[in-house]
């Protein structure tokens, strides 16, 4: 136990630690899962950039974006 602690305050501290100790892996657990569920929508995200992209979507190049002076 922590030094200096007195002894009145003692029982609380001890149920604090124990409650800690408790929540630490489902803290963990949790900030895993929000980290790897991150990382899988930012790979997606780019993903689908890099497609719409190399197609000509987000530019003026693809054939939808083209007015009638630009066609052959």
């Amino acid at each position: 136990m922590p030094s200096g602690v007195p002894i009145y305050i003692l029982p609380l501290v001890v149920l604090i630690e124990i409650i800690s100790f408790l929540s630490r892996p489902l803290s963990h657990s949790v900030r895993l899962f929000a980290n790897m569920l991150a990382g899988h929508i930012r790979s997606t995200c780019s993903a689908l950039l890099l497609m719409l992209l190399s197609a000509g979507f987000l530019t003026n190049s693809s054939p939808c974006c083209r007015s009638n002076d630009d066609r052959p």
